[in-house]
Order: C-alpha cells, then sequence, then structure tokens
C-alpha cells in the first residue's frame, strides 16, 4: 500500500511533487505534475543517498525544460532517479 509522504511546491517552480512509500516493499517514488501535467514518476531506490530532494529537483527541471521545448518523446520515457 501506498501512504504519501509529503507535497512539496517549491523545489521547483510551477510544479508540485509528491513523495510516496510503499509500506509494504519500502520503495519510494516521487510524483510530479509540471506545468499542468500529470503523474511523471519517478522511482527511487530504498537504499538512496540523503540527496534525494536535490536528484528528484534536476529531473523535474529537466523534465520541465523538455516540455517547454517541445520535446514529446518526455511523454512516452519511464525515468528512475537511482
Amino acid at each position: 500500500m501506498w501512504k504519501i509522504l509529503a507535497r512539496q511546491r517549491r523545489w521547483v517552480h510551477n510544479c508540485t511533487i509528491t513523495e510516496s512509500i510503499n509500506t509494504d516493499t519500502g520503495e519510494r517514488l516521487s510524483t510530479a505534475t509540471i506545468d499542468g501535467w500529470q503523474n511523471f514518476r519517478i522511482l527511487i531506490a530504498p537504499q538512496s543517498s540523503p540527496q534525494v530532494a536535490q536528484r528528484v529537483g534536476e529531473i523535474v527541471r529537466s523534465i520541465r525544460d523538455r516540455i517547454e521545448s517541445g520535446d514529446e518523446s518526455i511523454f512516452e520515457e519511464h525515468i528512475q532517479a537511482w
């Protein structure tokens, strides 16, 4: 079962990032809404480093920049932070 840990609206401009954890497996997931586009999922390994927020922010910024530049291939990609 997934449990929401936090919602971050200040990490990246025009983005909301929801942090969740699977209580059964310990798997972590960040889901981003970027400029109205929902459900960009960023998987995070259970034993990840303490710089998770920084890394997720970088990935979300990268996705946002690609959307703004018109790169539609981002909608078909699978994103994993670690």
